[in-house]
């Protein structure tokens, strides 16, 4: 009995160290400028460019750095060259190992202009730092599928191929993915602690949010261009606007929550929308935008007003057994239009 506490307390005493490191805090920025870690000398040179920049609070920017071809767009068609290539061995490391993670600083993996040729993989992963894959180009899309973290993660300007997948991802704080490019995203069943911001950018094949939640605001303005959107049983905390942005094919909003207002606004172009049973907490606003298909809002409560003004256009539009707390504008009787019930105050 005695043996086995003994060991039992050894065991205790030896996890206590490693747990620490392993959820050791970020470190200040250098103020000598040099990083404490050295590069693995298996690394090529462009990965140990990333790590002696990001290991003392810089951003490794291969767009500023001579040697790398100068300031390039990864959507074009030229792509990026292979002297950026970064592998994704090198990103799981310098994150996930604890003898790079322990050095990093408070301003995490900032990364921007690089070119990944195989899958991104971190799913699974537990993120401790913030990471920014800005302006690059990800040639086999990138796998975040039940990765954790506290921190940011963004894909601003980057060009991803294949699949995004952050199926049941948990992000406490932003995912920010404005003006990118997407062949594929896939974020059912994901959790954003913040802003989930796709602002400007385009998908070009289904994006599934279906059962998505998001704490604040899903942004998806900004001429962003969707083709099929699914969001069943979205929940979204704050504000969903879709101002300026395009769906060229299906919007499936059943059953959706938004606590906030839903803005469609601002000439923003639909095809079918379905709204069936969801739940609007602020206003539905389409003014000045276009619906070409059906608007299915069947059952659909709004707890503040329905706008469609400034031109707004509509080809049908069904509101059986809707509820409209606030104003419907403006009153739609005539063929094509199902009347709506409502509370008006």
């Amino acid at each position: 009995m005695l043996l086995r506490e003994f060991v039992l307390c050894l065991l205790i005493a030896l996890a206590a160290p490693i747990a620490a490191r392993a959820n050791s805090p970020p470190q200040p920025i250098p103020a000598d400028g040099k990083c404490a870690v050295p590069v693995d000398p298996d690394w090529t040179k462009q990965e140990q460019f990333v790590w002696v920049n990001v290991c003392i609070g810089k951003e490794a920017d291969f767009n500023k750095e001579p040697g790398y071809d100068g300031d390039l767009n990864p959507k074009s068609p030229t792509g990026l060259p292979d002297s950026r290539i970064l592998r994704s061995s090198f990103l799981e490391t310098i994150l996930l190992k604890d003898k790079y993670r322990s050095a990093l600083t408070r301003l995490g993996v900032r990364i921007t202009g690089a070119r990944f040729t195989e899958t991104v993989d971190l799913e699974n992963a537990e993120l401790q730092h913030d990471l920014r894959l800005n302006s690059s180009l990800l040639k086999d899309g990138a796998n975040f599928q039940k990765a954790e973290t506290s921190n940011r993660i963004s894909f601003d300007g980057s060009k991803i191929l294949g699949t995004f997948n952050a199926t049941g991802a948990q992000i406490n704080k932003d995912l920010s993915m404005r003006w990118a490019e997407f062949s594929y995203a896939n974020l059912l069943r994901a959790h954003i602690g913040t802003v989930l911001d796709l602002s400007g950018s385009t998908v070009a094949g289904m994006l599934n949010m279906n059962a998505i939640r998001v704490d604040q605001d899903l942004l998806m303005r900004g001429e962003a261009q969707f083709t099929e959107i699914d969001l069943v049983t979205a929940h979204i905390g704050g504000q969903l606007n879709l101002s300026s942005s395009t769906v060229a094919g299906m919007l499936n909003m059943n059953a959706i929550r938004v606590d906030q207002s839903l803005l469609m606004r601002d000439k923003a172009q639909f095809k079918d929308i379905v709204f069936t049973a969801a739940h609007i907490g602020g206003q539905l606003n389409f003014n000045g935008s276009a619906v070409t298909g059906m608007l299915d809002m069947y059952g659909i409560r709004v707890d503040q007003n329905l706008l469609m003004h400034d031109k707004a256009q509509f080809k049908e539009i069904d509101l059986t057994g809707a509820h409209i707390v606030g104003r419907l504008e403006p009153q739609f009787h005539g063929h094509g239009y199902a009347q709506d019930e409502r509370d008006s105050h």
